[in-house]
């Protein structure tokens, strides 16, 4: 018994049925709070499992709803532009009808004597909504095709600049191979203008009709390539002023 550590309270119940083997009942009473709390969080889960299903079924229900109201409003707007061009096409029909008075010809009076001068007055403001309706989107449309026509010219633009760059970078290479073929023609033809030059291992010995030994630098006007033991290795280099350079190293 002096060994046992207990965290939580706990009940002890102590039974001699005989002295010799006494029984132990222990009761924890963590085992029933961590039952209820696993009840407990169970419990909550489901209900945010509720909560997230009647999101989504009110998510679905609002977009339905939106765009049932949207119709309804693109209806309505379409309904009041309907009747303020009937109320346009009347006024239109009352001027016609006032200015055939004017220049007496006979024709039935009944439109004009049928309105009085508020219910005009409200044609004429029908008359005048209409038309400013009617321009407005008339410079929406255009408004559109402009900012159209913009976004695609930028797009060219943009192509334009691409494709100039490529051409750019064509040239500069177009122009490094000609160089390159210009210096290759260059050294061919010079080629045979002077004797072959061998060089041969062995020593600091001197190249005839030259002060120069085959370890140092070496100069030679155009001539072709130099030829060597395979012992020797040999770096050429063409100048500004059309001379190979020359560098032999004897390997031991």
């Amino acid at each position: 018994m002096g060994g046992v550590h207990l965290d939580s309270p706990v009940l002890i119940v102590c039974s001699y049925a005989s002295p010799e083997a006494p029984k132990l009942f222990v009761w924890d009473e963590r085992v029933q709070w961590l039952e209820s709390i696993e009840v407990t969080k169970s419990a909550l889960q489901q209900k945010m499992l509720d909560i997230e299903s009647e999101k989504e079924l009110f998510s679905k229900q609002k977009g339905y709803l939106d765009e049932e109201l949207d119709y309804r409003k693109q209806s309505m707007d379409q309904a009041h532009k309907r009747i303020l061009e009937l109320e346009a096409m009347l006024f239109e029909a009352l001027q016609q009808e006032e200015e055939s008075k004017i220049e007496g010809l006979k024709m039935e009076g009944r439109l004009s004597e049928s309105l009085t001068e508020g219910e005009r007055e409200e044609l004429r403001r029908a008359m005048d909504q209409w038309k400013r309706t009617v321009m407005c989107e008339l410079r929406e449309r255009d408004a559109q095709i402009l900012r159209e026509r913009m976004e695609l010219l930028q797009l060219t633009q943009q192509r334009n600049k691409e494709l100039e760059e490529f051409i750019e970078a064509q040239k500069r290479q177009i122009k490094e191979l000609e160089e390159k073929c210009v210096q290759t023609t260059t050294v061919q033809q010079l080629s045979g203008q002077v004797s072959s030059v061998w060089i041969r291992p062995g020593g600091p010995e001197r190249i005839p009709g030259t002060s120069s030994s085959p370890t140092e630098g070496l100069w030679v006007l155009c001539c072709q390539p130099i030829r060597a033991e395979p012992s020797c290795q040999l770096a050429l280099k063409l100048s500004c002023y059309t001379f190979l350079e020359c560098h032999c190293a004897v390997s031991q």
